[in-house]
This record gives structure tokens, C-alpha cells and sequence, in this order.
């Protein structure tokens, strides 16, 4: 399953620059091989983020990470000479994975926890759980005999 598709790149910056950034033999044509090597590398570098927090592949209804993969599809396509816009939009596009990650923002998806942990645990804050009280003042009172 891929984050995003041919059909969502075209739609998303246009069929003219995609062909413009994969097509190497200058056929005039769109390279389906260039394209899906760049949409499984996307997808194996979002995949790495959101393991952190879910059971990938993630199937997300938002249409979040459709976009942050074709923002990071299209950076890749690029290879060395990106533009000032299609570099910062992936630089955007892994700062809300790193927050994905940290758990500061959800995906309507399942979790990757094994639903051992609380959820005060599972969403990355701190749980403590306290035995009894050990000292009382009448055990101290019967240490200093």
C-alpha cells in the first residue's frame, strides 16, 4: 500500500512537471519506474516515523500522509537541484512526521502499542504507579529504640 499514487501526484503539481522530473530518456512521457521508485522510498521513509506509534502501513482517512508523501515523493524526484518551495514543503512535510512520531499529533489509525500499556503511557507522558507507604510514624518510632 502506498501513501500517495501517480494519480494523486499528477493531481496534486501537474502532469507536465511530473513527466519533467521522471521522464530520464526524454521520451516525452511519464517514467512509471521513476515515479513508483520514488513513491516506495517515500513510503519506506514515512514508514520509519510512524512505526513509532503505528501498525504500518497506516490507513489514514485524513489524507495526512497522502500529502506528506507527495510532498516527500516530489523532493526525491527532484534528486540534487530541488526549488526553494519543493524543499521546504519536505522539510514541513518531516517536521509533522517527527510530531507524528512524538506522538503531538494523531492519525485516525490503530496503534503499533501491543495494549500492554496505559493509554497515559501509549500517548508518550509519564505514568507512576506508587506502592504503599513504607515509613509510618509508628515504624519510625520503633527504629529509633
Amino acid at each position: 500500500m502506498s501513501y500517495t499514487s501517480k494519480a494523486e501526484m499528477v493531481d496534486r503539481f501537474g502532469e507536465l512537471e511530473m513527466i519533467q522530473l521522471t521522464d530520464r530518456e526524454i521520451t516525452g512521457l511519464l517514467d512509471e519506474d521513476v515515479l513508483n521508485r520514488a513513491l516506495a522510498d517515500a513510503d519506506a521513509l514515512l514508514d520509519g516515523y510512524l512505526r513509532l506509534r503505528y501498525a504500518i502501513p497506516v490507513d489514514d482517512a485524513t489524507g495526512l500522509l497522502s500529502m506528506l508523501a507527495a510532498d516527500v515523493t516530489r523532493y526525491l524526484l527532484y534528486d540534487e537541484h530541488p526549488t526553494d518551495i519543493v524543499k521546504e514543503r519536505y522539510e514541513k512535510a518531516l517536521e509533522r512526521l517527527k510530531e507524528i512520531a512524538r506522538g503531538l499529533v494523531t492519525l485516525d489509525a490503530d496503534s503499533a502499542d501491543s495494549g500492554d500499556e496505559d493509554a497515559a503511557t501509549a500517548s508518550g507522558t509519564v505514568a507512576v504507579v506508587a506502592n504503599s507507604q513504607v515509613f509510618t510514624s509508628d515504624t519510625l518510632d520503633a527504629l529509633s529504640l
